[in-house]
């Protein structure tokens, strides 16, 4: 015992220096008294059936038992001479206090028990904020597998246009944490880390006003917690496909199939449990559209085949040469022609608990492969389907959570945290380019333009290779482009891929304390995280051009020399973390980005019957590993070598930007008025770093943001400040019925420091243009209310509506907000706003009805879920301009990709897009066979296939027109002369199917068509 003792110390030592801190279990409190008389039973055993979790009541009959993993649970209590209570379906929710009381009555027969099923909880007395959550058995029966959409649909949260923002901050203010530590990507800020949804066991959004321990986002929290193992083995395979939609009206399948297990249990001793799900997926298209099919074929007799009615139909003539285009340019409704947009990927999510009592050690861990064609112009790419650029993905993520008990109320507790997120973009004629030291890397990227190179990579069929070399116009000379009507479409062979590799990683570490003292839970720590950042880009357009004029070019990229070199950062290319030729750097200028952030934090948290107080002081500090200069006006750029230079090497060059730190207090209070009513108020101060995507770029890009060559919509940052925001929240939730509750809550929140873009002036002697350059400067208000409310099971149906009014205004949406005003030479905006993300009204309703054993055969284990959305739309600004430098091909759009040519018609986001309504349905039917159940279903997304507008043309305010063929002044010259045909191409490829929009937005006009996924479910 003294040897297992001491081993446990030694191994509790080892571990905890490098463990960071993860909060996502909860915990159990209550009070055990004799029924008879309420006195208290001191020594009486509470605990976890299946689990070594478990306690003994103190002298006043109270007990805590700490770090339970979320789920449901039995609870038994027992104690000699009385009649031990075994409550089963009790419910842990992660970073909450359950709280569970016992009566027990003296027993008359030895070994009596009582059984008692705890009814789903609808109020929680000790929450300080307003937690949102949803656990597995929710969430398994909503008619969708997107994991995003089971947190979109909770108060306070608006999913649009791919991004989530919550309480009206931007995106890059919500973290998202898994397994306790984060998943999100700090370029992006997206959740890179996606889960399979039957791995979950829950989800909690915290809309702000979290306590102390938690930090780095200022709107909001999504926080995912896996399964874990229970007492017994079971698992699960299920397989779902698209195979049946095109038995549907105006319904397709996009080749999509999914595959799913799981497995879970006891290991060699029953105190020990894994938890592992695989999941294997496929599609023809991973980002469904409404498409419209078009025939945009010539007549022999002239003119298009739709208007022949011989119907005497050819490919359509190059507008420029004259040839004939080597196929028919047509396709059909539903699909998106060719190879679409296909995608492969391998998830993996798993747990293993091992319980060393007084140690417990939990291991976590997602890992994500995935490769994907990237198609977002799918009329313009239809010749050249071979070039489609590929991205492959590798994502994962790993945890190590220990608890280390020094008492029964004290204890240790962390995490050691480590996360990648690898991406790259390549053509899949060639290998992934590798650095050799021999410009191995960049010969590979310039063979993208080597037509004797195409020919090889294609060698394997030499039809295809004679198509996709024939139109070079040399060795380096890609083909030209094909027109028609003005319309420009990819020649077979013609480069698609401009190349791209970025590396993302951290490790994470810290060590925390928690210590129950009578009603206080006192808990200090900290954190510090390191990440590496790493970003290649290059383009073999520009050595290519010099190979056709000069072979021997080669042998210096061989050399890697430094013409070579001075060539691609002339163009804006290379990266950091790396040197002009791929080979990777540590340090240096040009080496890696290291940001780190640390933390330390002391939260109490005290509880009586009558009030819950969260009181926490949280200290954050951010170095963001940026660059700075004396002076703005007359930074070291060197245009003879196409760099910025460091402040060793020249006045006024670029030298490491200090670290921030902020102080942030934070305080909650809950007032627990009865069983069922409760207010609470939640106060605090909050401090982020910003999307570093926005700040981070290459030296070589910045040079050329200095030489005034282009136009940058989104430059880069020097210093930056932490954002920090201030909110203010106040909720009641009350229970009015057995079965019903409802909570409403109201917030405030102001942020400051958000980015902005500014335009520097330079001094007349600097060899740098004037340039933008981003800073902290916007503020945003956003204050609402959020309604919910819940019911439990009652005659088979369960309900739930979420609903949350909103008003978000700010000085600008996003970073680069006010550029067409710096660019226009006008004033940009410093008064509020309404923000162009906000969705002033927005909600969602769940129906869930389930049969049970008492039905006729036919309808038992039926189960139907209907989920309703809306949202009001979100807020735009009328806008006119003309054509601008664009062809005419794309009309005369006015987007965020270049809004210089953007003039204003009314104040910044006056109006709103329509509103948004979706339903979507899931029908089951379980089945049940010896010891396994197996069960079919049916889900539905977007069940009346209604073509709800995301977007709209700013011109009209309308997703169907964007303003341009019915303005004359805009058209009528093009259209004479072009004439009706090219109007036609118009309406098919931009009106129809959004190509001009999607090619400047990067996002659609229109929300998802239908889509029908049949699966089955077998489980034991």
């Amino acid at each position: 015992m003294k040897l297992r003792t001491w081993s446990l110390r030694l191994l509790t030592l080892l571990l905890f220096p490098t463990l960071a801190l993860a909060q996502n279990t909860g915990k159990l409190s209550g009070r055990v008294v004799d029924a008879s008389t309420g006195e208290p039973l001191p020594g009486a055993n509470v605990f976890l059936e299946g689990t070594t979790l478990g306690t003994s009541t103190d002298v006043n009959g109270e007990y805590t038992i700490f770090e339970i993993p979320p789920g449901t649970y039995t609870v038994v209590a027992s104690f000699v001479g009385y009649v031990t209570v075994r409550q089963e379906n009790v419910q842990i929710i992660a970073g909450i206090t359950t709280r569970l009381d016992f009566e027990l009555r003296p027993a008359t027969i030895e070994g009596e028990e009582i059984v008692v099923v705890a009814a789903r909880p609808l109020v929680n007395p000790t929450a300080t904020n307003a937690v949102r959550r949803l656990d597995r058995e929710e969430f398994e029966k909503l008619p969708t597998r997107a994991v995003s959409t089971y947190y979109a649909i909770q108060p306070g949260v608006t999913l649009l246009n791919g991004e989530v923002y919550i309480r009206g901050g931007r995106p890059d203010e919500t973290e998202y944490l898994l397994e306790g530590i984060s998943s999100r990507s700090l370029i992006g800020t997206d959740n890179v880390i996606p889960v399979i949804p039957e791995a979950l066991e829950e989800i909690q959004v915290f809309a702000g006003g979290y306590s102390a321990e938690l930090g780095g986002a200022n709107a909001g929290i999504v926080q995912q917690v896996l399964r874990t193992g229970g007492p017994k083995l079971s698992g699960m395979v299920q397989y779902e496909s698209d195979f049946v939609a095109d038995a549907f009206n105006n319904t397709y399948s996009y080749g999509y199939n999914d595959l799913t297990a799981t497995l879970g249990g006891p290991l060699i001793w029953n105190q020990h449990r894994f938890f592992v799900a695989v999941n294997y997926r496929t599609t023809d298209d991973y980002n469904p559209m409404f498409w419209y099919g078009a025939n945009l074929d010539y007549s022999e007799n002239g003119g298009l085949c739709v208007n022949d009615p011989e119907q005497r139909c050819i490919p359509p003539i190059d507008d420029i040469r004259g040839d004939t285009a080597v196929a028919p340019l047509r396709w059909e409704d539903g699909k998106l022609p060719g190879i679409g947009r296909p995608l492969e990927e391998f998830r993996l999510n798993g747990t293993l608990l091992f319980d060393f009592s007084p140690l417990r050690i939990r291991l976590g861990g997602a890992l994500l492969t995935a490769n994907r064609r990237i198609n977002t112009l799918p009329i313009r790419n239809f010749y050249n389907q071979e070039r489609l650029p590929r991205r492959d993905d590798l994502r994962w993520l790993a945890s190590m959570q220990a608890t280390y008990f020094l008492s029964s109320n004290t204890y240790l507790e962390g995490t050691l945290g480590l996360f990648q997120y690898n991406f790259e973009v390549y053509d899949p004629l060639f290998d992934k380019p590798k650095a050799d030291g021999q410009g191995g890397a960049v010969i590979n990227i310039v063979n993208y333009y080597n037509r004797e190179a195409v020919r090889e990579a294609l060698s394997h069929d030499p039809e295809l290779a004679d198509l996709y070399t024939r139109f070079w116009q040399g060795q380096y000379q890609q083909p030209p482009l094909y027109q028609f009507h003005t319309f420009r479409f990819h020649r077979p062979g013609r480069v698609l891929t401009t190349y791209q590799r970025r590396e993302q990683s951290y490790w994470n570490i810290s060590l925390g304390l928690v210590s129950q003292q009578e009603n206080h839970e006192l808990r200090l720590g900290g954190h510090y995280q390191r990440w590496t950042l790493r970003d290649y880009v290059l383009s073999g357009s520009g050595l290519a051009s010099i190979l056709q004029n000069d072979p021997s070019y080669i042998d210096r990229i061989r050399a890697e020399a430094d013409e070579v070199a001075f060539r691609i950062r002339q163009d804006g290319w290379g990266g950091y973390g790396y040197d002009e030729f791929m080979n990777k750097l540590d340090s240096g200028l040009d080496g890696p980005k290291h940001p780190v952030t640390a933390s330390l934090y002391i939260n109490d948290k005290i509880e009586f019957n009558d009030i819950i107080v969260n009181a926490g002081l949280r200290w954050d500090y951010f170095d963001m590993d940026l660059w700075t200069v004396d002076d703005l006006g007359n930074p070291a750029y060197d245009p003879n070598n196409a760099t910025v230079l460091g402040a060793d090497e020249a006045p006024n060059g670029l030298k490491s930007a200090p670290a921030k730190s902020v102080l942030q207090p934070r305080l909650g209070l809950s007032f627990p008025v009865t069983d069922r009513t409760v207010f609470h108020l939640q106060y605090g101060k909050f401090a982020q770093m910003p999307d570093m995507g926005f700040a981070y770029t290459r030296r070589s890009r910045m040079a050329l943001i200095f030489s005034g060559r282009f136009f940058f919509a989104s430059p880069f940052a020097f210093e930056l400040d932490p954002i920090k925001t201030t909110q203010y929240e106040i909720g009641f939730s009350h229970q009015f019925t057995d079965f019903s509750a409802f909570d409403i809550t109201a917030f405030y929140r102001k942020t400051e420091g958000q980015l902005e873009i500014i335009r520097v002036d330079t001094d007349p002697t600097s060899p740098a243009n004037p340039y933008n350059l981003f800073t902290n400067g916007d503020f945003s208000i956003a204050r609402g209310i959020e309604i919910s409310l819940r019911t439990r099971r009652v005659g088979g149906v369960m309900a739930m509506f979420n609903y949350t009014l909103t008003d978000a205004k700010g000085t600008n949406s996003e970073p680069g907000g006010q550029v067409s005003a710096l660019e226009n030479g006008t004033a940009p905006p410093s008064l509020l706003q309404p923000l162009s993300f906000e969705q002033r009204h927005r909600g969602a309703i769940v129906l869930d009805y389930r049969t049970g054993a008492e039905q006729p055969l036919a309808l038992q284990n039926l189960s139907v879920n209907l989920l309703f959305s809306f949202n009001s739309g979100h807020r735009f600004t009328r806008s006119t301009g003309g054509v601008g430098q664009r062809g005419a091909d794309e009309g005369a759009l006015l987007t965020d990709s270049d809004p210089r040519n953007r003039v204003p018609l009314e104040p910044l986001n006056s109006s709103t897009t329509p509103w948004y309504f979706r339903t979507d349905l899931r029908i089951e039917k379980g089945f049940s066979f010896g010891g396994a159940t197996a069960t079919a279903y049916m889900y539905i997304e977007n069940l009346l296939n209604r073509r709800n507008p995301i977007n709209v043309y700013l011109r009209t305010g309308s997703p169907y027109d964007d303003g341009f063929l019915n303005n004359p002044e805009l058209s009528e010259e093009i259209i004479r002369a072009q004439g009706p045909d090219y109007v036609y191409y118009y309406q098919q490829i931009n009106l129809r199917n959004r190509q001009h929009y999607i090619a400047d937005e990067g996002v659609d006009l229109f929300d998802r068509p239908r889509q029908v996924r049949l699966g089955l479910r077998v489980e034991f």
